[in-house]
């Protein structure tokens, strides 16, 4: 099967691949990093509906594989890890193995139709857990 792909696009891949995978690991020193020196949220200190409460316990409990309570905290962010996941595992089936269905699969998740449906139901999700 010829690709369609240089090998330098394949090796910027797999370095996108191996950047993630850092990121990945480094998480817990991260979330530790921003509760030391940044300030918390302003929406919470006036008491105001904040559309990513509890993100960041989230993405927290999703990288220490606890699922249960990752998905308790924020659900939207946690749909929102596991969308991430799909699109960097069809960008990878597409660009090293050349596969068709992935490209198609791309398509549709990376529009900037599906975008904007996903924010705006992030920000209405946000809001609307806290009068519901």
């Amino acid at each position: 099967m010829k690709g369609r792909f240089s090998s330098n696009k394949r090796c910027a891949i797999l370095i996108l691949d191996g950047a993630l995978l850092l990121f990945c690991l480094l998480v817990p020193f991260l979330t530790d990093f921003m509760r030391s020196y940044l300030p918390s949220c302003l929406l919470a200190a006036y008491r105001l509906p904040c559309p990513s409460c509890g993100g960041t316990r989230c993405v927290e409990s999703f990288f220490a594989l606890d699922f249960v309570s990752s998905f308790l905290y924020h659900p939207y962010i946690f749909c929102m890890i596991l969308y991430g996941i799909a699109v960097v595992l069809m960008l990878n089936l597409y660009c090293l193995w050349d596969l068709n269905f992935a490209k198609k699969a791309l398509r549709y998740m990376c529009h900037y139709k599906t975008i904007i449906i996903l924010a705006a139901g992030y920000m209405l999700f946000g809001i609307l857990r806290y009068f519901v």
